[in-house]
């Protein structure tokens, strides 16, 4: 029984390390992007993208509602908005860049950035 209590402690700090990874790598490459806004489809996300908090609003939103909100982030006149999509049993968006969390294939994301009015750069398809 102790055995096995180790194997899952190993196991544990094993995934800890790489979703810790997977998150620096996440933040690197979003704040790579010069976009005025961050919007995101996953409830969780915006407290992985907290390193974004003092640089542009980070925002959780459903396919329902997300065009309102890039309406009042065009009124508003942010330049881009930078998707952060889930990919998991999702197709990946032409154009966009993926970042993979590797073995653990929780939350494997697609970062796409609009212009305002519309326009997805990249030649990806509109959101």
């Amino acid at each position: 029984m102790l055995g096995l209590s180790v194997c899952f402690q190993v196991y544990s700090l094993v995934m800890l390390h790489d979703r810790k990874a997977f998150t620096a790598e996440l933040n690197a490459r979003v704040l790579d992007r010069e976009a005025g806004v961050v919007v995101t489809d996953l409830w969780f996300l915006p407290v992985d993208l907290v390193d974004q908090f003092f640089v542009r609003p980070v925002f959780h939103s459903s396919a329902k509602r997300r065009s309102a909100l890039l309406a009042r982030t065009d009124k508003a006149g942010v330049g881009s908005t930078l998707f952060v999509n889930s990919t998991l049993r999702k197709p990946v968006p032409r154009g966009s860049e993926v970042v993979s969390d590797g073995w653990l294939k929780f939350s494997p994301v697609s970062l796409m950035e609009r212009r305002s009015a519309g326009e997805i750069l990249g030649g990806g398809d509109s959101q």
